[in-house]
Formats: structure tokens, sequence, C-alpha cells
């Protein structure tokens, strides 16, 4: 079988055990340090991190500083059994990335396409498929920045759920404006990713009401004016 020529079933699996191990290993990294302030308590805005390596600013090491060994490791896989699959941990991310956006299609699709459910059941549906992926959305976000393969990817998966949202668009509102339900679109699709990618870092909010804002919002960019 030649590498990477129409990924057989375990890549999927591998892809999915690598994905585990690149949480893991990210989870390992040291905490920032935290500088007391002058009455000796510690005081988290004015965290440093360690030297040696980037850290998220929740301890966890960033996806560049995961090594193959790191994800080969805890996967309980060989560096040649995950270089026959993969080509490399972009190769990778980009794996786990389809696998984020097919999840995210199923739990989308019925209402997106088919009028089925209701804006507040399919985005906390959504939810449930980005926290599946947790590791996976982490990635792709940090790599986005520094990756052209990878952001080209991330941008086209939310194209497709833009053009999506559009057509359900135009189909609640017949005569509206191309324009507008294409910028309606926009801004439902990347805002809705956005939220969810820093609801699963740092929630600030009770994730019901989350939902109940972001249902909201759809509801009043979808419904006929």
């Amino acid at each position: 079988m030649a590498p990477h020529a129409d990924r057989p079933p375990r890549a999927t699996g591998l892809a999915r055990s690598a994905g585990a191990a690149v949480d893991y290993a990210g989870s390992r990294a040291k905490p920032f340090a935290a500088i007391p302030d002058d009455g000796g308590q510690a005081r988290p805005d004015r965290a440093t991190p360690h030297a040696g390596g980037d850290r998220s600013a929740h301890g966890r090491a960033s996806f560049a500083e995961v090594s193959v060994d790191q994800i080969t490791r805890r996967a309980g896989v060989s560096r040649p059994t995950f270089y026959a699959y993969f080509r490399d941990k972009r190769d990778l991310v980009l794996r786990l990335g389809e696998a984020l956006e097919r999840d995210v299609a199923a739990s989308a699709a019925p209402w997106l396409e088919a009028s089925q459910g209701s804006p507040r059941s399919t985005l906390e549906a959504v939810l449930g498929a980005f926290t599946r992926h947790r590791s996976t959305v982490r990635a792709l976000v940090e790599t986005v920045s520094y990756d052209a393969e990878v952001a080209a990817f991330w941008h086209l998966l939310h194209e497709r759920f833009l053009q999506s949202a559009e057509l359900r668009i135009t189909r609640e509102a017949p005569g509206i404006d191309p324009e507008v339900a294409l910028a309606r679109a926009y801004v439902l699709v990347w805002m809705t990713e956005r939220v969810f990618t820093e609801h699963l870092s740092s929630p600030r909010v009770d994730e019901g009401r989350l939902l109940d804002a972001l249902d909201a919002v759809w509801k009043l960019a979808i419904e006929p004016e």
C-alpha cells in the first residue's frame, strides 16, 4: 500500500489515538509560574511562562512543541507506523480536522439542509462535536497562524458551512438581498466557531445560557424581516 493513498480505516483509528496523545502530551506541560505580588499572593495576571517552549494560557504545550515521539509513545505505535500513514504532524492535524468536519456536518445538516430540528438543538449538537474533538480544535486554531495548508483547510471548512447557512437563510427569506444573506451567513458561522472555541478553552458563562444567546442571534439573522 502506498503511504497516504486512500487512507484505510486503520489510519482513522491511528489518527484518533494520536489526537488523544496530542491532548495528553500537551497537558504534561508545566503551568505558568505565577509571580507573587507584594503581599506574597499569586497574581495570575502577571504570570510568565517557563523557559523551554511555548505554553498556552492554560499550561498546555503548544501543538508545535509536542513531538512525534511524544505522540507515538502515547498512541502506542512506532515512528515507522506513524510515517506510514502521515507525512508529518501537519498531515496528522489535517486528518483530525477532517474527522471534526464530518462530525460537525452530521450535527448541523438536519437543520441547515433539511429544516429538521431547531437552531438551539443544532447548536447544542455542534458544540458536542467540538467538545469531542477538543484537542483537534486547539491544534487547528494554533496551526492556522503559521501553516498555510492548515489555514486553507480551516477556511474551506468554514466556507462549506457558510454556504449551507446562506442557503438556509435564502429559503427562509426568498426575497433577501444575496449580499445580505452572504454577510449574515459569514457572521453566523465564524462567530459560532469562535464562541465555541473560546468556550472550550476558557469558559466564562453557563453553557445553557451560551447556547440560548447563540440561538437568539441565529433566529434573528435567519427569520424573514
